[in-house]
Order: structure tokens, then C-alpha cells, then sequence
């Protein structure tokens, strides 16, 4: 079960795994060992002592084997953010619906499952749809989830998941009403699934109650599918936001999850999602100094009467931001580590034309995934007086259908500080050059449309670069914050190429001041 606290957010619940040792002193968890650990005398052997043998009362267990770890300090994974569907409304020849994958390791979290999804992830050699552990839904228009009953029977008609899955449960999670559409379309199809899958339902903030963080309620079982888990009904806090959803840590590496409303239609609601990394200890910067103490004749007598055979290889405690105990003092990690790797923050919003509510969330973001459905291009959309044709009436337009152009992205972007911007969610009118119509006359035809769609965010965003995604586009977001997009024969739209992220001039900004700005932009570019 997913435990809540009540008044408090509902924070990430921690699956149990196997780790290969572990130390408790003071309440703190240990780590894995580490490759350079080096004995005191001879192997190390698996020994332990009870709380009344240990000084102090504390319970230490020695390391039983060695796993990957290193003094240069934990090295962040690379994440590859794929799209899977950049149309809006409607698939064309070369572009689907929208759909979005994040894959983190081994796991693949997929954002939206317009129709032909499944199809999509076919395609793709770097996907498999049995990794597919987290599905994030921003809303229930059809062009973004039309096909994920279509995914959730693909799980079915790839493995058994039950037998051979990595995890207990596929987690959804999106707005009200997808838990009861699920259930009708799975029931009315008489769909047997061969997994457990649980989905949980993002609320606005009840009128009533004085709770003053976000906070999750369990459903009931009534109704749910055969092969359903009661989910949770997950209610915004005074602002509006959904902080720490309450989701499954899978594997080792940690992530926050935050939900944010979005302005789109009256009649539905729509939210954005922003993944939050765990912050990385620094490298190790004095591991001779502490290895000379632990090897001192009075902390060898205080490990032997802990029966610690090998003590050097509580430097991996070090390593992983943990203190260490000592004889006569306790060891701090930030006196052996250098300065704090920040986590990576990923912000994938759903269709808009105001993001103001995810502002404060998304402050500082690394990449930020954001539509641009429509856009004034002289060249396709010539401006006359009798057409009233012009840069500010198409936009008034897009808003007015609850949209986004590429300047008012580009602006967003800025408000929030990000690093990076990258378009999706165009107008099934801009192509993308096709092997059907490889003539080079089209090709440059459509390239210089998303050179042109670029330009606009470009003109409105300085700290980095812009980009225009099409389907089967993969962005590499390394572990130093840089964002690199994996070229193909059809690569050469706007924006590609090196990000300059690790400029000195990127100064981190309040969160408070990133609402303030995004304010601002949703001033200048009203729907009046």
C-alpha cells in the first residue's frame, strides 16, 4: 500500500530490493561496497553484532561483496527522451499523434498514447513495450490517448508480466475520468490482461478542508477491472500543483514526481509533468586522509569490536552522501566530498496557451518539452488587408483554441529559465521531410517551414537552444545537464547541433521569480 501523511504531500514509497550490505548507525541506511576498497588484514568475511555488543548501541553489518561504485564519485545515467507522435489533432504521412518516451535505464516511462502508439513503438528499435512500467496521461483528448488500451493489450500479447516483469504493477496516472474510461473500454472489449496495472487520478483542490500540501486517498475496489489495483485519488495542494506523487521507486536511482494544471479547455483538464532528479554526491576529494584515520590502531580496535573485518569499505557510505562512525567523532561527507551534482529536472507539458500553473515547479529546467500547434509563416500564410492575415491574429487564433505558438513557448521557456526547448504538437500542415516525397524540392521546402517555426521560440529564448521534434526523434540528456539530439538521414530541422548549457551565465532563478515571469508572458500574450 501507498501510505499518506495526513496534511502532508504524499511522498514516494521506496520498493524493497536486495541491496549487498548494509550499516545502521543513527538511523542511517547504508550502500554497496566499492571496487577500490581495500582490506585491513586479509579477505573480508560476513560477520555481525547485535545491538548489545556494538559501542553505542549502534548494528553493523559487514559487506559481503563488492558492486559498482567509484571514488570519482557517482556518474548520473543518461536519459533518452524519444517522440513517438508530433502531430496535433491528426496523424499525417509523417507524423503520428502525440506520445512522448522517456527511457530511464531499463524502464521506459511513456507521456500520452495518441492513437497508433503501439505501432509507433514497433518502429522504434531503441523501445520495447515490455519496458514500459509508468504511463503519464496529460489529458483525454483523442490525439493523446486513443491508443492506450491499444498499449496496455500490446503488454499483454508481448510477455507474460507476471511471470517475467520487472516490477509488481503498471502505474498510470492522469486526469479525472481516465480511471472509468479504462475500466468501461477494457470491460465492454472483455480484455483479460496478464499483468496488475493501478491508476491514479489527479484532482483539483477540494473547497472544503484546511489540508495544506497535496495528499492522496485510496479508491475503493468497487468496479475495478479484474486485473486493476485501487489507485488513488491524489488532490492539489493550495496551488494548485500535485508535489511528490505518490508512485513506486523502481531500481536504485530516485525521482520526485510533480503534476502542474495547464490552461487548455474549459471542458477538460490538462496538466504537465515534471520529473526531478536526486541530486549526486561529489567526488571523492580526500580519500587517502580518511583511509590513514580508519587505519589508525584506535579505530582498528573499534571496528574489531564490531566484528568489521574491513572498514575501508565504509568509504562507499561517504561516497553516497552518508556519515560515517569513528571511534571519537563521526565523519561527515562533506568533508571527504567535493561540491553536490545537481539531479536533472525534465518538463513535459500537454496542450496549453497559458503554462503559468507549472511555473514554480518547472524553475530551472533542463529540457522543456512545450507544443506550438500554429504559426504565422509569411511564406505559407501571406498577410494582406483583405485577409487580415497577420503574426498577432494567427496567434490570437491558436489561443483562443486553447493552443500555443512557438513565440509563446520560446517566452515561457525563458520565464522559467530552462536550458533547453524543444517543440512538438505542430500543425499536421508542417511536414516533415518523407521517403514517400524525397524530391529536393520538397525537402527544402519543409525544412525551411521548421527552420521558420524555430526561429519564433528562438526570438523569445535566449539561454539556449530551440528545437523542433519529429517523430522518432532521440535527445540525449547526459548526466552534465547537456542535451544532444542522435542525428538521422531526415535530421537538419532548426535547433540541432550542440547545447550550450554549460555556460557560465546560466544562473539559477527562484521559484517564486519563474511564476512572476511566466505571469508576465501570459500578460503580453493574452487572448484578448
Amino acid at each position: 500500500p501507498l501510505p499518506t501523511r495526513g496534511g502532508a504531500a504524499a511522498r514516494p514509497v521506496r520498493e524493497s530490493r536486495p541491496v549487498s550490505w548494509a550499516i545502521q548507525a543513527r538511523g542511517l541506511a547504508g550502500s554497496p561496497a566499492s571496487d577500490d576498497d581495500e582490506p585491513l588484514d586479509g579477505p573480508a568475511e560476513r560477520t555481525s553484532s547485535t545491538d548489545a555488543d556494538a559501542p553505542g548501541g549502534h548494528v553493523c553489518v559487514e559487506p559481503e561483496r563488492k558492486s559498482a561504485s567509484s571514488s570519482r564519485g557517482i556518474n548520473p545515467p543518461d536519459v533518452r527522451m524519444i517522440f513517438l507522435g508530433t502531430s496535433s489533432m491528426a496523424p499525417t504521412k509523417t507524423r503520428n499523434v502525440s506520445s512522448l518516451a522517456l527511457r530511464m535505464g531499463s524502464s521506459i516511462w511513456l507521456f500520452d498514447a495518441g492513437e497508433g502508439t503501439q505501432h509507433q513503438i514497433q518502429r522504434c528499435r531503441n523501445l520495447r513495450v515490455t519496458s514500459i512500467d509508468r504511463i503519464f496521461i496529460t489529458h483525454l483528448h483523442g490525439d493523446h490517448f486513443y491508443g492506450l488500451p491499444g498499449v496496455l493489450c500490446a503488454l499483454c500479447n508481448t510477455v507474460d508480466r507476471v511471470e517475467e516483469s520487472r516490477v509488481s504493477q503498471l502505474e498510470i496516472v492522469g486526469p479525472p475520468g481516465i480511471r472509468n474510461v479504462l475500466r468501461t473500454v477494457l470491460k465492454a472489449t472483455a480484455v483479460s490482461l496478464t499483468y496488475r496495472y493501478v491508476v491514479h487520478e489527479l484532482h483539483p483542490r477540494e473547497r472544503r478542508g484546511s489540508r495544506s500540501g497535496s495528499f492522496a486517498r485510496e479508491t475503493r475496489s468497487d468496479g475495478c477491472h479484474p486485473q486493476e489495483d485501487p489507485g488513488y485519488d491524489i488532490v492539489a495542494n493550495v496551488n494548485g500543483e500535485w508535489v511528490d506523487l505518490p508512485l513506486m521507486q523502481r531500481g536504485h536511482h530516485e525521482y520526485r514526481f510533480h503534476a502542474a494544471p495547464l490552461k487548455h479547455s474549459p471542458q477538460i483538464q490538462c496538466v504537465g509533468y515534471i520529473i526531478e532528479e536526486q541530486d549526486f554526491p561529489g567526488k571523492m576529494t580526500a580519500g587517502d586522509e580518511i583511509k590513514q584515520e580508519i587505519r589508525s590502531p584506535e579505530n582498528r580496535k573499534f571496528f574489531e569490536a564490531l566484528n568489521i573485518k574491513n572498514p575501508l569499505r565504509l568509504l562507499s557510505e561517504l561516497k553516497a552522501g552518508r556519515s560515517i562512525q569513528l571511534h571519537d567523532r563521526v565523519v561527515m561527507p562533506e568533508e571527504v566530498l567535493g561540491p553536490t551534482k545537481r539531479g536533472r529536472k525534465i518538463v513535459i507539458l500537454g496542450d496549453t496557451y497559458d503554462s503559468t500553473g507549472v511555473a514554480r515547479l518547472a524553475a530551472n529546467a533542463d529540457v522543456l518539452v512545450h507544443e506550438a500547434t500554429n504559426s504565422y509563416l509569411p511564406k505559407q500564410d501571406p498577410g494582406d488587408a483583405s485577409s487580415h492575415v497577420s503574426k498577432e491574429s494567427v496567434r490570437r487564433k491558436t489561443l483562443s483554441h486553447g493552443h500555443s505558438t512557438p513565440d509563446v513557448a520560446g517566452a515561457f521557456a525563458q520565464a522559467i529559465n530552462c536550458r533547453r526547448l524543444i517543440l512538438t504538437h505542430l500543425s499536421p500542415r508542417y511536414r516533415y521531410p518523407s521517403e514517400e516525397d524525397s524530391s529536393a524540392a520538397s525537402s527544402k521546402e519543409a525544412r525551411e517551414i521548421l527552420d521558420a517555426v524555430c526561429a519564433l521560440a528562438q526570438a523569445e529564448f535566449h539561454n539556449g537552444m530551440v528545437s523542433v521534434a519529429h517523430d522518432f526523434a532521440e535527445y540525449r540528456i547526459r548526466g552534465d545537464w547537456d542535451v544532444e539530439e542522435e542525428k538521422d538521414d531526415n535530421a537538419g530541422a532548426a535547433g540541432n547541433g550542440v547545447h550550450p548549457s554549460d555556460s557560465p551565465e546560466w544562473v539559477r532563478i527562484d521559484p517564486e521569480e519563474s511564476l512572476t515571469r511566466a505571469r508576465e508572458v501570459a500578460k503580453n500574450f493574452s487572448r484578448a
